[in-house]
């Protein structure tokens, strides 16, 4: 079951969002199909600066491998192309990537125990570990929100 937002489902929360404005939105937590948690998630619009400050970053990242990937005899044929296209690739993706899940809480059910979302990339479901009783959790969002 998937649940990614569609891309008119995005625009309407980016559109209706100030920069840098945040979202609660409310989940729960899956683990073997079963519901072992409920919670929140915060989620936020990224800024233009930030959105092209990502992207650039990818960049560079991609393509200063792309570089030493000169160095290295009969893989570089390709390693050079593979970072080349890896990079564009990133860089689009990071400037395109418009809203993210800045934080969030879980509970998770069978232990008790709060579970912290850290900072993620707006992609559905999230994997979470509770610490206590150590099982993977799938975090999806309520299907009313």
């Amino acid at each position: 079951m998937s649940s990614y937002l569609t891309s008119a489902c995005r625009t309407n929360i980016v559109s209706a969002m100030p920069s840098e404005a945040n979202n609660n939105i409310e989940v729960v937590g899956r683990s073997s199909g079963q519901i072992v948690g409920q919670g929140h998630v915060i989620i936020s619009a990224i800024s233009k600066p930030r959105r092209i400050k990502k992207a650039v970053r990818n960049l560079a990242i991609c393509w200063t491998l792309m570089i030493a990937g000169i160095f290295v005899p009969m893989l570089h044929f390709v390693i050079v192309p593979g970072f080349f296209l890896l990079g564009l690739f990133m860089t689009a993706n990071g400037y395109i990537d418009d809203i993210e899940i800045s934080a969030g809480e879980l509970t998770c059910d069978q232990c008790k125990s709060s579970i912290a979302i850290s900072r993620h990339d707006d992609q559905w479901p999230i994997w979470v570990r509770c610490a206590t009783c150590q099982i993977d959790i799938g975090v999806e969002k309520l299907a009313n929100t």
